[in-house]
């Protein structure tokens, strides 16, 4: 019984791990979020300048990697993003 509760263990960490987020990722997911609440204007005219709004996202985002899950800060447009990513999703904690 004691091997199947580090079995267990084990295998929810490597899925964890595995399952971590990238930077990139990150980047698209907050990119969509901004144009999705953003208003109908800003959202055309941000569409035109996805590229350039990413790699904004990507500069001035801080990323620390804890391998099972990753806790992602942003400032840009004026708020700052805190999020966390773990298994393949992200989790809003705090806009501001």
């Amino acid at each position: 019984m004691k091997y199947v509760k580090w079995a267990v263990l084990l295998a929810v960490a490597v899925t964890l791990a595995v399952s971590n987020p990238s930077s990139q990722s990150y980047s698209v997911w907050l990119l969509q979020t901004v144009l999705h609440h953003s208003s109908s204007t800003l959202s055309s005219i941000s569409t035109l300048f996805s590229g350039s709004l990413e790699s904004a996202i990507r500069a001035n985002t801080i990323r620390a990697n804890y391998v099972l899950f990753s806790y992602y800060t942003t400032h840009i447009l004026g708020h700052t993003f805190n999020v966390v990513g773990v298994f393949n999703h992200f989790f809003a904690l705090s806009n501001s």
